[in-house]
């Protein structure tokens, strides 16, 4: 699509200004071109909700994850010590026997 824009000749001597002044409407009008593009997704919103949808579960999981790792972290230091007392009887309780 550029190829058919631009002159198939490079600025020589003989022709450089002409050449260089059609070079540089074609790149002018390519980047009008490229501007109205990207001014098209600015402005469409079609899509939008779905990334909003898409950034708000991405968010929950990282909380989940976080979450689920501090409670492991947690359980497993809560468990080496809750089983130590059920197997291990307790001083008050062996004195009163």
């Amino acid at each position: 699509m550029t190829d058919q824009l631009l002159p198939r000749t490079l600025p020589s001597k003989e022709n450089g200004r002409e050449t260089t002044q059609v070079v540089r409407a074609a790149m002018k009008s390519e980047l009008w071109k490229l501007y109205g593009k990207i001014w098209n997704l600015m402005v469409r919103e079609e899509g939008q909700d779905l990334i909003e949808y898409a950034l708000v579960v991405a968010m929950i999981g990282l909380a989940a994850t976080a979450a689920m790792q501090t409670l492991a972290v947690d359980i497993n230091a809560a468990l080496p010590t809750s089983a130590a007392r059920s197997v291990l009887p307790r001083p008050e309780l062996a004195s009163a026997r």
